[in-house]
């Protein structure tokens, strides 16, 4: 029950203040001694007179805390009190004057625990008076006593809010910098509550308040320079953009020189112009800054050539800046050539700078690039855009890249360099062999094709250039496809930005430019971002657009995608969705300001449901919004529910409890790409039918080979049964392994508890005289009962269910590459046997024919006719070097039974010229060679994935088979290989009837492809990582690039045939 005494005190005092001590005061006059009401609460010291008290006493004397100036006793019934700013004294004789310093000081410590020093002077008589006040440590630093106290001190409401975000969030998230932005919409008087409670604060680490206006009012900024007056644990200091003025950034200065005992490592005032009389001030301090300054960032402040001289000579002559300054942003100001020269006085001496930022200056970057030879070894970005680079500046940039050995970061944006220039530095950069994974930006240079065309020549030997922005160039689609060829070869580009740089819609379209995309993507380059951004300017054909997508669909290397603003409309979205059901590794996805509406999002969302890989998709805003302008009563609701479950798919793709039913879409990708390189089996056995009129298939040289093809469909459907059954036993075990771990893990944190238990026990006993046994009894039971238990249930969710998920994931699309693999193997395997199958009918055939009589006088028959009138075949095949490689090897065909008469060979023996070609004639273009055979890897497969995606996606039907069992699409190659050279005339084909049969040549042995799985496995060679098979690809034609062995560029579906002439141009 509360002291009657004080409880008066209480109400007197008024507020809802806590009465902490209260005592009769005698005081003593020249005439008499008074008594009054010596009173202590949380913030205050009170004088509340007449005593005794009555309803009718009153507070005569209410002083704060921290306006107390010393406080004295000279023994142990005498208190006396002095203030700041006030003449009136409070002394007199209590009762107990040491409980009375005890309480006022224990309480000063509790509000103030980051002062070091006392607020005020304390002098007791004697020293041993003196109260011991222990430390107490309090969540950040005491911020939240101490803003309740200010409050009260200042006048201005508390706010509750601040102190439950320092609570719970600053506390969690164990932030050490203090952000003004953190809190909700705070007011001139708050600012200045939380500044003055900063002053005596000792946690935080930094200052911070970007954006935020605190130049409007003069009382917010002044109570920034007050904190800084006092504090001295700020090291980072950013006032960017608060609206401070010249006369603001004076004072500042003067703050920071008077308190030395600041460490001030960052400090940013972006964004405010100080002009002339405040750099003069800044530099003032910059120049005797007793630790020098790390990160110094004066973007957009506005200073002239003359203030960038005065700031080059304070760097430069405070000595600890050489090796403290590692970061300098000067962006946004006229350093010009004059100013120039005053900042490179610092920069051209020894200095540990790693970044140096002079975006748009006007300077002179001769000289820059001169000074940072000399003095700038550490250094690692480097920004030079929006300054002009004449071939002038290009020898000195040259001559720095070629001298760094830590570059990683170049940007050259806005330069107007030449495509002279930027080839220069890019060979300098490949030149210098201790840069690694560089990032080079020369966005916006209007380099068009010439400087297309320079970047392509250097491409191959840019192995240590990691990322490449070249946005908004101009390139036009000629441009990207130098570029898109000429990077097939890299070894080392991750990152690609080709923004903008399309035609713009014109008749032709962009087909060629997305077909070399799509060889790049699927090329031995290590590409995972690629950026295809269009404008309102430049927007590619839709559908030229779509083939890239749908080659997305079954690429394997993307890992991040870009095609915002290229105004594809709903058929682009649906797109997006099919390439999602079947793409497994793309992880992030832009594609807004494409102009979709609600059909579009509809047909996206069916594809990112079935998709488990995509983790990061920045929401279609534009377009979501331009949706919902238009939108009306329930298709509004619709949209809604739409956008929500959008993001809830990639929520639970970044769940990874969401188990590893993605692996189900990757199976069916799987299952394709089978289907695909069955074709091309099938596609073979019905060639070699039809050129096989006497059935030597069926003697014992051949028939087991055309049986092992008949089955190649029905072996590798079983390997994908067994890969499932071994998947879900997998599961099944490895479950079980997980609940046995989870139960000892549980077991291992339960052990733990008791041991903590008992050191508990172990602290109380050593500390606690008084404890024994029959005390630790009742504690020990309120721990066993009382304090939170180890929920197994939980520890298996985590592991079970979450890692278990994971693992399970991994193991699939390791089962599923073994698979690809053991596939790859037989189907080249097979198609080897047949391709020398075919090869050695034709060299039966040709044997035949040589050995019949010579055709009679009489006008000849029908060539591919019998007496019987059966029609019989005519084949003619290609000489196939003897270096040939399974990639590129020419396949033979045989002339079409519905060839021109007039064109019909006149006798046998112009039969067997068809089959042979003149040793000393050159090669035919490749136009008019024979169709070159498809490899049985991954080109047909993804070209029937591909085409599978464009039909309709995975879930359309399959192609209807003919009677001979091929399927349609893929039995077009083999028709294509049936048909006549095109090189062989009817005069040529008519000349060899008159002329004597030339011998036959030897068939050449058939050669393996080093870098083919076949090849590899039968040399014992690693195939490589597990999702990164070997594959073949489709001879190219005369002129083209040859890319290595490996990812074949994926045609679109949709592509319209070339027609070419005779000797094979267009």
């Amino acid at each position: 029950m509360a002291d009657p005494q004080t409880t008066m005190v209480e109400q007197i005092m008024g507020n809802s203040e806590q009465c902490l001590y209260t005592g009769v005061l005698n005081v003593r006059t020249t005439k008499r001694v008074e008594q009054k009401q010596l009173a202590l609460s949380k913030f205050f010291v009170y004088l509340i007179g007449p005593a005794p008290l009555t309803p009718k006493s009153k507070v005569l004397h209410q002083v704060h805390f921290l306006d107390i100036k010393e406080v004295r006793s000279n023994s142990r019934t005498e208190i006396g009190f002095t203030f700041k700013n006030s003449a009136t004294a409070i002394a007199g004789e209590v009762e107990d004057a040491d409980e009375c310093l005890n309480t006022l000081l224990t309480q000063v410590k509790y509000s103030f625990p980051g002062v070091s020093e006392p607020l005020f002077s304390v002098v007791v008589v004697p020293d041993s008076r003196m109260p011991s006040v222990p430390d107490k440590d309090t969540i950040c630093g005491g911020f939240i006593p101490t803003y309740e106290s200010i409050c009260k001190h200042l006048d201005v409401p508390f706010r509750a809010d601040i102190c439950w975000d320092m609570e719970h969030l600053v506390t969690r998230q164990k932030l050490e910098k203090f952000n003004v932005n953190e809190f909700e919409t705070p007011t001139p008087n708050d600012i200045r509550a939380m500044m003055h409670t900063l002053k005596y604060n000792n946690y935080f680490k930094g200052l911070e308040a970007p954006d935020f206006p605190l130049g409007k009012d003069k009382s917010q900024i002044d109570a920034v320079f007050e904190c800084l007056k006092v504090n001295t644990k700020i090291e980072c200091l950013d006032l960017s953009n608060v609206g401070a003025r010249p006369e603001h950034i004076v004072t500042l200065s003067t703050v920071l020189l008077a308190n030395k005992a600041m460490s001030l490592t960052e400090l940013n005032l972006s964004g405010n112009p100080i002009e002339a009389s405040g750099v003069a001030a800044l530099c003032k301090y910059l120049e005797a800054a007793p630790h020098g300054i790390v990160t110094l960032n004066l973007d957009g402040c506005k200073i002239d050539a003359k203030g960038f001289q005065l700031l080059g000579a304070a760097l430069r002559n405070n000595p600890k800046m050489a090796s403290s300054l590692t970061y300098l942003n000067l962006s946004h100001n006229k350093i010009e050539p004059e100013g120039s020269v005053g900042i490179c006085s610092f920069i051209a001496s020894p200095n540990t700078i790693r970044t140096l930022q002079i975006k748009e200056t006007i300077s002179n970057l001769e000289t820059i690039s001169g000074a940072v030879v000399r003095g700038c070894p550490e250094l690692r970005m480097l920004d030079l855009s929006g300054n002009r680079i004449t071939p002038r500046t290009v020898p000195s940039l040259v001559k720095w890249i070629g001298s760094s050995s830590n570059l990683e970061v170049l940007n050259l944006s806005g330069t107007s360099i030449q495509p002279d220039g930027i080839k220069e530095i890019l060979s300098s950069i490949a030149q210098n062999v201790y840069l690694k994974a560089v990032t080079v930006k020369a966005k916006s240079n209007a380099l068009g094709i010439p400087g297309a065309t320079a970047i392509a020549s250097v491409a191959s030997s840019l192995k240590n250039i990691h990322a490449l922005d070249l946005a908004d160039n101009d390139f036009q689609d000629d441009g990207v496809i130098a570029i898109a060829h000429a990077f097939c070869e890299s070894e080392a580009l991750g990152c690609l930005n080709l923004d903008a740089n399309l035609s713009a819609r014109s008749k032709r379209g962009n087909t060629l430019a997305f077909d070399a995309l799509i060889e790049l993507v699927e090329s031995e380059c290590p590409l995972e971002v690629l950026s295809l951004c269009g404008s309102k300017t430049m927007q590619p054909k839709t559908d030229d657009l779509l083939s890239f997508i749908y080659a997305v669909g079954v690429n394997e290397s993307l890992l991040e995608l870009n095609v915002s603003g290229n105004g594809m409309g709903n058929k682009g979205a649906i797109a997006l969705g099919k390439a999602l059901q079947t793409n497994k590794t793309l992880r992030m996805l832009s594609w807004d300001d494409n102009g979709v509406t609600y059909p579009g999002f509809i047909g996206f969302k069916v594809g990112l449901e079935r998709n488990r890989s995509l983790k990061t998709m920045p929401m279609p805003i534009l377009d979501i919004a331009a949706c919902m302008r238009e939108a009306q009563g329930p298709v509004l609701t619709k949209l809604h529910k739409l956008v929500i479950e959008m993001e809830s798919c990639i929520y639970r793709n970044q769940n990874p409890s969401s188990r590893f039913e993605g692996t189900k879409g990757y199976q069916m990708s799987s299952l394709l790409l089978t289907s695909g390189q069955q074709a091309y089996v099938e596609a073979e056995l019905l060639k070699i039918k039809r050129m096989d009129p006497n059935r030597l298939c069926e003697t014992e040289q051949f028939r087991p080979v055309l049986e092992d093809a008949a089955k190649a469909e029905k072996v590798t459907t079983s390997f994908h049964l067994l890969r499932e059954s071994m998947q879900a036993s997998m599961e099944v075990e490895l479950r079980k392994t997980l609940q046995g771990f989870a139960e000892q893990a549980a077991k291992f944190v339960m052990d733990s508890k008791v041991k903590m238990r008992t050191e508990i026990f172990s602290i109380l006993g050593q500390n606690f005289e008084s404890f024994d046994g029959e005390t630790f009894r009742p504690l020990k039971t309120a721990i066993d009962y009382g304090s939170k238990g180890f929920d197994n249930s939980t520890l298996d969710q985590i592991l079970v269910n979450a890692a278990g998920a994971e693992i399970m994931n991994k193991a699939s699309e390791c089962f599923i590459s073994t698979v690809e693999v053991a596939t790859d193997y037989v189907y080249e395997k097979i198609m080897n046997s047949l391709f020398s199958v075919e090869e050695d009918l034709v060299a039966k055939q040709q044997e035949e024919e040589e050995e019949l009589p010579p055709p009679p006088s009489n006008p000849p028959p029908t060539p591919g006719r019998e007496d019987s009138g059966a029609l019989k075949p005519v084949t003619s095949t290609v000489k196939k070097p003897s270096s040939a490689a399974l990639t590129e090897t020419p396949a033979t065909s045989t002339t079409s039974s519905k060839m021109d008469p007039a064109k019909k060979p006149s006798s046998l023996a112009s039969k067997a010229a068809m089959f042979e070609q003149p040793a000393a004639k050159p090669d035919p273009p490749v136009a008019a060679r024979a169709a070159s055979r498809p490899a049985p890897g991954r080109l047909a497969a993804n070209t029937a994935l591909a085409a599978a995606i464009g039909r309709g996606g995975i879930g359309a039907p399959p192609p209807r088979r003919g009677a001979t069992g091929a399927a349609a699409p893929a039995a077009e190659p083999a028709e294509a290989e049936t048909s006549p050279p095109p090189a062989m005339s009817a005069a040529s084909t008519s000349s060899a009837s008159t002329s004597a049969a030339a011998p036959v040549a030897p068939r050449k042995v058939k050669t393996r492809d080093a870098s083919s799985v076949l090849a590899q496995a039968d040399s014992g060679e690693p195939t490589g990582p597990a999702l990164q098979h070997v594959t073949k690809t489709r001879a190219k034609p005369a002129g083209a690039r040859a890319r290595k062995g490996g990812k074949p560029g994926r045609r679109p579906p949709s592509r319209r045939p070339v027609n070419r002439s005779a000797d094979g141009s267009s």
